[in-house]
């Protein structure tokens, strides 16, 4: 008789390849370069604390230059800058760097390895921010206990949280670019300043289908944040729609998990030519 053919190789449950590909992941992503370039990008917010308390400290009160900070450096620049250099490469370093084939070609679910890598990504971008944003917040009341206020925990605890949903909101749309695009650099950028920060502010209701303006309606102390002459035009031209902040969090959590799952599908179905 002739022998029976080896069976098919058993796929590992996807709780194990997601467990598996995260800590794999966790541990690529903290050894790239652009990790340094990041920490130094994160570091300025850092710089405009320490300025603050020796220089600003009269002219701004903590929870207005809180306010400040986080909505015109974290919210408008980090976020954007940290979710980019993160989010793309999920998947992209992989097939740039032609070693996609030790994912896909073992008996892994395409979506459990999908799903692990751009947890992973997401894991170390919030943590960068979380310690730039627990800096900020440790010099601003080291040795300035006075600065403690219940408005300000509750402006500085408003921030971080959101700065946090917006990394996982983004890194999401990016590493959805960087599996199903090519150029998807190009792609991120344009994304960037042609509809979220163009449209976002845009007087028509198209802003209400962009994640930056969710993202500021659950902004407790949006009045605080200075404005340029452009934004002061902008605010004239702006027509206001309104939505209860917890209708925008609804949708940022719902769209984030679809992109998540829209990402793995594409991930788990697309052939890749690795030439």
């Amino acid at each position: 008789a002739p022998p029976r053919p080896a069976p098919p190789p058993k796929v590992l449950a996807a709780s194990t390849t997601m467990g598996l590909v995260y800590v794999a992941a966790v541990k690529e992503v903290v050894r790239r370069r652009r990790l340094v370039f990041l920490g130094l990008a994160v570091a300025f917010p850092l710089l405009l604390t320490v300025i603050w308390r020796f220089y600003g400290t009269e002219d701004l009160t903590p929870t207005r230059f809180f306010a400040n900070v986080g909505g015109l450096i974290y919210l408008k620049a980090l976020v954007y800058l940290v979710s980019l250099f993160f989010g793309i490469p999920t998947v992209y370093d992989e097939i740039e760097g032609r070693t996609l084939t030790y994912l896909t070609t073992r008996p892994l679910s395409r979506w459990s390895v999908y799903a692990g890598r751009l947890l992973a990504v997401q894991t170390v971008a919030g943590l960068l921010l979380a310690g730039s944003l627990g800096l900020c917040f440790f010099f601003m009341v080291a040795g300035n206990l006075q600065a403690l206020s219940l408005e300000f925990v509750k402006i500085y605890t408003n921030y971080f949280l959101v700065v946090l949903l917006a990394v996982f909101c983004y890194s999401a749309v990016f590493a959805l670019m960087g599996t199903a695009l090519k150029k998807p650099l190009v792609w991120g950028i344009l994304y960037i300043f042609a509809w979220e920060s163009t449209v976002s502010a845009a007087p028509i209701r198209l802003q209400m289908y962009t994640f930056e303006w969710h993202l500021r309606n659950l902004v407790v102390s949006r009045e605080d944040v200075q404005k340029s002459l452009l934004d002061f035009v902008g605010a004239l031209l702006r027509v206001e729609f309104s939505l209860p902040a917890w209708g925008s969090l609804l949708i940022l959590v719902v769209a984030t998990t679809g992109l998540m799952l829209l990402g793995g599908w594409i991930f788990g179905r697309k052939e890749y030519l690795l030439s």
